[in-house]
């Protein structure tokens, strides 16, 4: 028993001088320095995932022992802001016959956007979940700068991407939905945040709201201002100051044709009056509050699209016959049942109307870059023998306020739609569906009946110019039975150039001086794996 007793001591004697040594190595070391903080955690991401702009701490057992008795001086510490580094990119570039790869993606389409000096690409997409990703074209690399995961496990969290900062020197984006991270952990709402180039990341505002997500959003790189519509909340948020300000609480949540339509210049908002026998639009000035109902009595006003500069906006208006105005006819599409279309300043003053011939309707118009001149097609509904609505188009309409309906000519086809105008306004393109797939695009004008063809087995996305070229993608058979496309430039001239080949769907093509990015999905092959493409133009 004695010896049990004096074992116990010692241990106990063992104990307290290791506790005791403990203790002094906790203390801060004579000449040393505070071990910075750790490094904060990015929203949605496990600890050392995100770009702090604190420095991580040193790890393992140098960490905690004492400065030697001739130390070196000791690096300072980061100050706040300083450059964070930057994550793992997750994703290959590679360089194969002067053409340069990034990949790959999954799951949503990536956005691009080229930075106001064209020398930088911005890629936002998914791989390892939500990311912002910048190719630099003078240093050849890519670095990712954003990583977000929607550990919610139901979508209830996700990336919102606005574009660049008007010196290029930072991205805008938000996290919309319930918080990982931060501040507001656990809440519902959007938080407004921009990354800078060197990865420090930045929250501009908070703005809370329920379990919906971004309906839509529009910002202007120029005035730094950004509209936030989310459920029946519209928001406007200065990105550069921070100032927010809660325009409406009350905004219909409807689709398509009966949309929340911001002007390029996100002065002013439109959107469905929504008030009992109002069937018109309202137009908000988004600077003073004021509201402006625009659209004919006894009229349903629908499918706003503003001119270009936002100075004008076009929508199409038929007889209210209820409470509901309900389509058929391809709701989101080329036709809906109007009789007339009409065009109001961003005031909301009238400046002209227009009521297609014959008793036609009126098909969704297109502006002309200029602002100057709608474009529109026009069709005769009659009742098919199945008592559906059957629509036999008639002919493509060209209004400018002041002045009549000019004529174009007559279009064929079962499915048309107008894309937009040739450079110069002289002339409109229709897209004309084929039975057979793919797109016929037609160049009507200047004069009435004049049409020419200028690409065929086309897709539809909206045309790409560059120096007065058309650039399009075209469709291509592949092995059993596959689609792929293929880009081709078109000059004034009629003459046409392959600028791709291989395997994909080939979309989105963005522009910026002579360089050209496009994605390319491979649509055959599980998890599907979407490539950004970038190379110069000839």
């Amino acid at each position: 028993m004695a010896v049990y007793r004096t074992a116990i001591r010692a241990l106990v004697a063992v104990l307290i001088v290791l506790l005791a040594l403990t203790g002094c190595r906790l203390q801060r070391p004579s000449g040393g320095r505070d071990l910075p903080a750790p490094a904060a955690v990015g929203p949605g991401l496990a600890p050392g995932e995100g770009n702090s702009a604190a420095p991580v701490p040193p790890e393992g057992p140098a960490a905690d022992e004492p400065a030697p008795a001739e130390p070196t001086p000791p690096a300072e510490p980061k100050p706040p802001g300083a450059a964070a580094p930057l994550l793992p990119a997750g994703v290959e570039l590679s360089h194969t016959q002067g053409r340069i790869a990034i990949g790959p993606f999954y799951g949503i389409l990536p956005e691009l956007a080229w930075s106001p000096a064209g020398d930088r690409l911005a890629i936002y997409g998914e791989t390892g979940g939500y990311g912002i990703w910048v190719w630099n074209k003078d240093k050849g690399d890519v670095v990712r700068l954003l990583k977000l995961l929607d550990r919610s496990g139901q979508g209830a969290t996700a990336v919102a991407f606005f574009g660049w900062s008007r010196d290029g020197g930072a991205l805008y984006y938000a996290v919309d939905g319930v918080q990982a991270a931060g501040p507001h952990l656990g809440e519902r709402g959007v938080a407004v945040k921009k990354v800078r180039l060197d990865g420090v990341e930045e929250e501009i505002a908070w703005l809370p709201g329920g379990p919906e997500l971004i309906r839509s959003q529009h910002f202007n790189p120029a005035t730094g201002w950004l509209l936030v519509h989310r459920g029946q909340d519209l928001w406007r948020v200065n990105v550069e100051s921070g100032q927010k300000v809660h325009l409406k609480d009350n905004l219909p949540t409807w689709d398509g044709l009966f949309g929340v339509t911001p002007s390029p210049t996100g002065e002013v908002v439109a959107y469905p009056d929504t008030r009992p026998q109002r069937h018109g639009l309202l137009l908000l000035d988004v600077n003073t509050g004021k509201e402006v109902e625009v659209g004919a009595a006894g009229e349903y006003a629908f499918a706003p699209v503003w001119s270009p500069d936002g100075s004008k906006l076009s929508f199409l208006s038929a007889q209210a016959r209820g409470e509901t105005y309900d389509f058929q006819i391809g709701e989101d599409g080329p036709l809906p049942p109007a009789t007339r279309l009409n065009v109001v300043t961003k005031e909301g003053h009238p400046l002209a109307s227009w009521v297609a011939p014959q008793g036609e309707k009126a098909g969704a118009p297109v502006w002309s870059a200029d602002g100057r001149q709608v474009a529109f097609l026009s069709a005769v509904v009659t009742k098919g023998a199945d008592g559906m609505d059957a629509v036999r188009w008639q002919r493509l309409l060209l209004a400018a306020p002041g002045e009549a309906l000019r004529d174009l000519g007559a279009v064929h086809g079962e499915w048309l739609a107008v894309a937009g105008f040739v450079p110069g306004g002289r002339q409109v393109l229709v897209y004309r569906y084929e039975a057979g797939g793919g797109v016929t695009v037609l160049a009507y004008g200047p004069d009435a009946g004049r049409v020419q063809v200028l690409m065929q087995e086309a897709v539809d996305e909206p045309p790409a110019w560059w120096r007065a070229n058309l650039l399009a993608a075209r469709l291509e058979s592949g092995p059993n039975d596959t689609l792929n496309t293929q880009i081709y430039l078109r000059s004034p001239a009629g003459k046409t150039a392959q600028l791709t080949t291989g395997a994909g769907w080939k979309s989105r093509l963005t522009l910026s001086d002579s360089w050209l990015a496009y994605l390319s999905a491979d649509n055959q092959a599980a998890p599907y794996p979407i490539t950004v493409w970038l190379r110069s133009l000839p």
